[in-house]
């Protein structure tokens, strides 16, 4: 599966450098926000409903307003889960995403943007407490899928522009100890650097 995945980023972004060679070869992207993880038992052990999320990424035309985009980000979270001190518990995840983004016109500077794709998740959870040591389960093969719509600002400048995207990570897990939905929804705000 991790290889399928492998060539499927390879294939995308191959693609990409043969059909988009009249517009903007390479944009570089920053972005940030927060990420609402979809397991059950997230609030419970670590006393909220999100947490910071941030990445960087590419965006490669391919044809018109579609481009072929690859990010990574990352997530982290610190809780109690047993509600004292006597236990800790850490998650931390790493999204990479491939996929397709599509952007159209809505108003004067403002484009509305689409984007789908697959995405390659690693996770490792990590607990401890005075009476046990440190133990970590980890994951590192899960391959799911994302979506999601933002919107992006023009400035008068060609070499940037901002946006904002509202995403849905899905990646379930049914590994001992570990099991359930560790997708979630990330609200981000980013910046995107075009570089000619």
């Amino acid at each position: 599966m991790k290889r399928a995945f492998l060539l499927a980023v390879v294939l995308l972004l191959c693609t990409a450098s043969m059909h988009g060679q009249a517009q903007p070869p390479f944009i570089f992207m920053l972005n940030g926000g927060l990420f609402f993880p979809s397991n059950l038992n997230f609030r419970d052990t670590y006393q909220s409903n999100s947490d910071l999320v941030w990445g960087f990424g590419v965006n490669l035309p391919v044809a018109g307003p579609l481009l072929v985009t690859a990010d990574m980000s990352y997530f982290h979270a610190d809780g109690f889960p047993s509600g004292g001190n006597d236990s800790i518990a850490a998650l931390h995840e790493r999204f990479i995403h491939a996929g397709l983004l599509e952007k159209q016109p809505l108003a004067d500077r403002l484009i509305i943007r689409v984007q789908a794709g697959l995405n390659y998740v690693w996770l490792r959870q990590e607990t401890a407490s005075a009476q046990t040591p440190q133990a970590a389960l980890e994951i590192n093969r899960k391959v799911g899928y994302y979506g999601g719509v933002g919107v992006e600002q023009l400035t008068g400048d060609p070499h940037f522009s901002f946006f904002m995207d509202v995403l849905y990570d899905y990646c379930r897990s049914h590994e001992r100890g570990i099991s359930g939905d560790f997708g979630g929804v990330r609200a981000v705000l980013g910046v995107n650097f075009i570089l000619f």
